[in-house]
């Protein structure tokens, strides 16, 4: 697909809004470090170069990403900092890993123990499944052992160890009801295991934002992502803290193509869903499927 550099419609990102909301949400939860979350191009909001101004800025001391392509795109524009990938991964990247100083994410103890020979070090993270039921240990003697291999094996480097909320961004006392739950599942697995509490990642956008002051989580090392956008990951379900401020980086924005006289009761563009209301002027501007803006949008805004 050609980018139209030639069309009067484009997006927009305010790099400093990014870094204003990382450093913010830093500050709001007190954490001592910060792991972006730059998945999926950063949201569609440019990896790299949020990578770059984050790096420049001391705003980060890790980067997030979700597959080993995204954390190649960010090493090979220059990052030095430590490249997370999340996920489950076989054992055919191994050697990339080390090579490139990724940490790779251990999803049971299965992979741990049957994991190959390679030449260097490798940055490990383990995963806690309190109940987002994807991958992760899930049983108190199984994390026991795993750490004892990692602490027995010198070419293991422990990264993290870490778990995700699968509601923290969701209202109601279900969803309350289940995060606590996590949580309790949480210390039940972990308090008495031995690790370095500055190891400990918990915390998500949402969990940043709204359970910031929840002595129980663990605010070593945050995780935002979404937040980095000033979006409310909730989608308006949980009110956003009003002393929270946080920017928003994205705008798009198009200019008028064409302006011409419609009669009132003239019908408008497909399906002839909207009607002139009155006599006067129509501006049609350059914006559409291709810019993501789909017909059945076609109610919003503007």
């Amino acid at each position: 697909m050609v980018t139209a550099i030639h069309r009067n419609t484009w997006l927009s990102v305010d790099l400093g809004a990014a870094l204003h909301n990382i450093k913010v949400i830093k500050k709001w939860t007190k954490a001592k470090k910060v792991y972006a979350v730059l998945k999926a191009d950063a949201y569609g909001l440019g990896a790299v170069r949020l990578a770059e101004s984050f790096e420049k800025n001391k705003a980060a001391d890790a980067f997030v990403v979700a597959n080993v392509d995204e954390a190649l795109e960010l090493r090979n524009a220059g990052s030095m900092l430590p490249i997370w990938v999340l996920g489950a991964w076989d054992y055919a990247d191994i050697q990339l890993f080390v090579d490139k100083g990724f940490v790779i994410t251990i999803p049971s103890l299965d992979w741990l123990k049957n994991i190959p020979n390679f030449n260097g070090k490798l940055k490990v993270s383990l995963a806690i499944d309190t109940g987002m039921t994807r991958i992760g240990f899930d049983k108190h003697d199984q994390i026991s052992e795993a750490k004892k291999l990692i602490d027995g094996d010198l070419n293991l480097e422990l990264f993290s160890v870490y778990t995700h909320f699968a509601t923290a961004d969701e209202a109601g006392e279900k969803s309350a009801d289940y995060f606590a739950k996590q949580l309790d599942t949480w210390h039940a697995l972990i308090d008495d295991q031995g690790f370095d509490p500055e190891v400990f990642s918990m915390a998500n956008s949402a969990t940043c934002i709204w359970h910031n002051e929840d002595p129980r989580i663990s605010f070593a090392a945050i995780r935002p992502g979404e937040i980095i956008s000033g979006n409310d990951p909730s989608n308006g379900q949980l009110p956003m803290p009003k002393d929270l401020d946080i920017r928003k980086v994205i705008s798009l924005h198009t200019k008028i193509a064409d302006v011409r006289y419609v009669a009132k009761g003239q019908p408008i563009s497909y399906g002839a869903t909207e009607v002139m209301p009155y006599d006067g002027y129509l501006a049609t501007v350059p914006i559409g499927y291709e810019d993501g803006l789909l017909r059945r949008m076609q109610d919003g805004p503007v």
